[in-house]
């Protein structure tokens, strides 16, 4: 999908590391443009963080009112011809007229209060007519935007949270720490961080007011102000007057990870507010917000389990609040960051965000989403016998679910009924084949789903029959070895390949390397792995040294590197193990002997509960057709993070230290050594893997599919 983002300027504020944070999340899976109304070059700090992969245009704007930026945005909108539009702050006002006249799919985000947007004050009769004549489709960052948008203009609006990613500490982190322990009086010292622009809306002279008084009460405190001086003159200077000892101006900081990481709480005095980004990124760390309740200020902290809110946005009403988190013991600090962590990953994750504002996208771009698709799908279906089960099989099961759900209607054709050895086997393909003929109808759109056998074998016939039923041919490829087909099996594979299967009308392939290998083709697309999301699951629990391994029981997979790291472990620890046996020298009287024990084989179903048992998830794996394995995933979804290897495509899913740690094949110390960071930090890892969850969430990922399928059908 192509997205185009209008913001008028990328200087520090939350609205532009909110654009900027969209970028980059989107740049993973879209085609991506970003506009600034003035001009910025790339030496401004945010867009030194933008990705190559976004196209950056700027147009020229002088301030006050600019006739041009009309004409302008007409033909850099039309050049683009982007699926949607999206808009911020006053870009709206001359992006609309194009919109208009081009007919073209729009969202316009409000970031702040509807009363703290300039253009509303001014033409907020006119809004309600705006959006609904150009098409535009309004999005709030909190209930009260949209509250407040809804009073002033009449104009109703879809709520999506701003989301951030968790700030990454610099080189220069050691340093920053450095320097606030020598503003620390002793090491019993709590420091507050501010993040904002000085001006009177932010309230920092209230702020410093309220930290004077606990200063000269004795109170071991200080204070930080980080960011740089505002549009009011004079602010920072009253600000500075004020500022007793114990209270500093850090300016503007441009990693602001450094300093959130070392301190104790985040202060927030604001005024008004949307849904301040600074803080989502705190609490995205674990730092104890303390804030007046503004804006959606109330929705992301209830106060005294996600952080404090003073009763009102008085100085004393804050002076309460802080003496209130003063007075707060260890344990229950420790307990409110944990809930706060948890908070950020369920509500405020970039993932989430994009996630979310993805689907308002689709709507808004898909004139023909009422249009019904059915599609003929050849693919492996779940059956009874369990040790067979592959993550291939739980995954299409999770995408016949999915069209269910979605009014997609399907024929299915089992694959996995084709014997893979045994003289009826070519019978039994012709009898499928015959049978993929009378059901395919003219036209129809046919996806084959297969693994790297099925493509070599199965793939070209499937691609015959498509074309001799004039219908839309879709191959989806399981695993992370589909580019071996091309090299290893001869010249003659190699071309029957390319003429066939890599002629699909679309390609959907597991891994990013594979789909950037085979980037030549216009077809290609990223697709990975898939899980669907668990209902109903609360919080991160305590390590408990229970580590578990699922999958099929076989040397290339690393359960018996597994098993010799629990013995090294200990009996203190706890290994079980799930999955079908797969060889000879694995019984089951073998763990007898280990401080391992052997658990059965469970059906899709039973996998996730089962899990939920468990701390961290071992697959040392050197499987050599790996691709993104789907018991990470699940384990994603449960907030368990993973101990895995440095094997094909597995770094590109793990983020090691954050969501896992990866480590190499047949490294049993490294195993152990995992395991013992992992514990030593779990809250963190855990949050990392809940995170990491929802670049897999099936129903993201298999909008996404329907979307281009649809597309293709259309």
């Amino acid at each position: 999908m192509k997205v185009l983002h209008i913001i008028p300027q990328m200087h520090i504020g939350g609205a532009q590391r909110m654009v900027l944070n969209l970028c980059r999340e989107q740049a993973d899976t879209d085609e991506v443009f970003l506009c600034t109304l003035f001009d910025q070059g790339k030496d401004v700090i945010l867009l030194t963080h933008l990705p190559d992969s976004v196209r950056y245009f700027r147009l020229g704007k002088h301030s006050g009112f600019d006739w041009r930026m009309f004409w302008r945005l007409f033909r850099l909108i039309k050049k683009i011809n982007p699926d949607v539009v999206h808009t911020h702050q006053r870009a709206l006002l001359y992006a609309f007229p194009a919109l208009a006249v081009l007919r073209l799919a729009a969202v316009h985000t409000f970031h702040a209060m509807a009363l703290r947007e300039e253009p509303i004050c001014r033409i907020r009769n006119c809004y309600r007519w705006l959006f609904k004549a150009a098409r535009i489709e309004a999005i709030s960052v909190s209930n009260a935007v949209a509250s407040s948008l809804l009073d002033l203009c009449a104009v109703h609006s879809m709520v999506i949270s701003n989301g951030v990613s968790i700030p990454e500490k610099s080189e220069r982190s050691e340093t920053a720490g450095k320097m606030i322990k020598s503003l620390c009086q002793t090491i019993r010292t709590k420091v507050f961080i501010n993040v904002g622009r000085l001006e009177p809306d932010k309230n920092q002279l209230m702020l410093i007011r309220v930290f004077n008084r606990l200063i000269s009460e004795g109170r071991d405190v200080v204070l930080m102000l980080a960011g740089d001086e505002g549009s009011i003159s004079g602010y920072r200077e009253k600000c500075l007057a004020e500022a007793g000892p114990g209270i500093h101006f850090l300016g503007m900081i441009n990693e602001i990870a450094d300093y959130l990481a070392a301190s104790d709480a985040f202060c927030l005095a604001s005024l008004t507010e949307g849904l301040p980004v600074s803080l989502l990124e705190a609490m995205a760390l674990g730092i104890v917000p303390i804030c007046t309740p503004v804006g959606g200020i109330p929705e992301a902290i209830c106060d005294g389990d996600y952080g404090f809110l003073s009763a009102g946005i008085d100085e004393e009403s804050f002076y309460l609040a802080v003496l209130t988190f003063l007075e707060q013991d260890h344990s229950r600090i420790q307990e409110i960051r944990r809930n706060i962590i948890r908070r950020y990953t369920e509500n405020y994750s970039i993932e989430r965000c994009a996630g979310l504002y993805l689907e308002s996208y689709r709507n808004a771009a898909s004139e023909n989403r009422g249009i019904p698709i059915e599609l003929l799908v050849a693919g492996p279906e779940l059956s009874q016998d369990c040790r067979n089960l592959g993550g291939a099989i739980v995954l299409q099961n999770d995408f016949y679910k999915f069209c269910r759900e979605n009014r997609v209607r399907l024929k299915i054709f089992p694959t996995n009924r084709i014997k893979e050895s045994g003289p009826l086997q070519l019978i039994n393909f012709c009898l499928l084949v015959g049978s993929l003929l009378a059901l395919l109808k003219k036209g129809q759109p046919v996806m084959a789903c297969f693994a790297r056998r099925g493509c070599m074998t199965a793939g070209p016939v499937f691609w015959i029959i498509s074309r001799l039923k004039g219908s839309k041919m879709i191959l989806r490829v399981f695993g992370g070895k589909f580019d071996t087909i091309f090299n290893d099996f001869g010249p003659l594979i190699s071309w029957l390949m390319k003429v066939t299967i890599l002629k699909s009308d679309l390609i959907f392939l597991e891994t990013r390397r594979l789909a950037n290998e085979i980037s030549g083709q216009a077809n290609v697309r990223w697709l990975p792995n898939s899980r669907s999301r668990v209902e109903g699951v609360k919080g991160f629990k305590e390590f408990r040294k229970k580590l578990v391994f699922f999958g099929h029981v076989r040397e290339d997979k690393g359960v018996l590197d597994a098993i010799a790291a629990a013995d090294i472990l200990g009996c203190e620890y706890e290994l079980d193990i799930f999955g079908p046996i797969h060889s000879r020298s694995i019984t089951e009287k073998y763990f007898l002997k280990h401080n391992a024990r052997y658990r059965g084989i469970l059906n899709p179903n039973q996998c996730r509960d089962a899990m939920k048992k468990y701390d961290v998830l071992l697959l040392p794996t050197f499987f050599d057709e790996e691709g993104y394995p789907g018991v990470i995933i699940e384990g994603y979804s449960l907030g368990i993070p993973c101990i895995t290897t440095f094997w094909m495509d597995i770094p590109e899913m793990v983020k090691d230290g954050i969501s896992g740690i990866l480590i190499r094949p047949g490294d049993v110390n490294g195993i152990v050594q995992a395991v013992k960071t992992i514990e030593a930090d779990y809250d963190k890892f855990a949050a990392g893997a809940w995170e990491m969850f929802d670049k897999f969430d099936s129903q993201r990922v298999c909008s996404d599919m329907i979307r281009q399928i649809r597309e293709l059908y259309n």
